[in-house]
């Protein structure tokens, strides 16, 4: 794991759900920005016949929703542990 991920989870573990919830939201709206303004660009590079720009574009559109992927991980994972903290 790497010290940003490490540093994170030591973070997440002293939220409450309500927190994590607001976090989890806090991360995604951006990263759909991303994923909807690049397909947007994919959509006017292919219209324009840049195969190559559209191409790059679809890379930061996986990278985009490969960290919110990873996030959503993170955060639900911690988000069950402070739920199961709170109920014991």
């Amino acid at each position: 794991m790497s010290d940003t991920a490490v540093a994170m989870s030591d973070t997440a573990v002293a939220l409450t759900a309500e927190q994590l919830s607001h976090l989890r939201h806090d991360l995604r709206t951006p990263i759909g920005q991303i994923t909807g303004y690049g397909e947007m660009a994919v959509e006017d590079a292919e219209a324009e016949g840049s195969e190559e720009l559209a191409a790059v574009v679809r890379t930061a559109i996986a990278a985009a929703n490969a960290v919110m992927i990873r996030q959503n991980a993170l955060l639900l994972s911690e988000s069950s542990e402070a739920t199961l903290q709170h109920l014991a």
